[in-house]
């Protein structure tokens, strides 16, 4: 399996947990739909070799809260872990 195939597949396991546990508080429901959307803009810029691999972090980690459930904290963070250590050319 490619590089891009793992992350595509790491962000769609990461859009399954977060729509798994989209809160009922309209605030925190907005913020993992606009999570929701950057998982999508990440597939589609993979999968047109567009990915800007000058970040320090992927921005979907200022989304987090630390009252996220454990699920979703440890997706977000292994994928952005796996940009760190595959796609990311500071």
């Amino acid at each position: 399996m490619t590089k891009d195939q793992e992350f595509i597949n790491l962000a769609l396991d990461c859009e399954c947990i977060l729509k798994q546990n989209i809160p009922s508080n309209p605030d925190n429901a907005k913020r993992y739909h606009l999570m929701l959307n950057e998982l999508t803009g990440l597939r589609m810029t993979i999968k047109s070799n567009q990915l800007n691999e000058k970040l320090y972090y992927l921005s979907i980690t200022q989304m987090l809260e630390k009252d996220d459930p454990e699920e979703v904290l440890q997706a977000v963070l292994k994928l952005n872990t796996f940009y760190c250590n595959y796609y990311q050319h500071l």
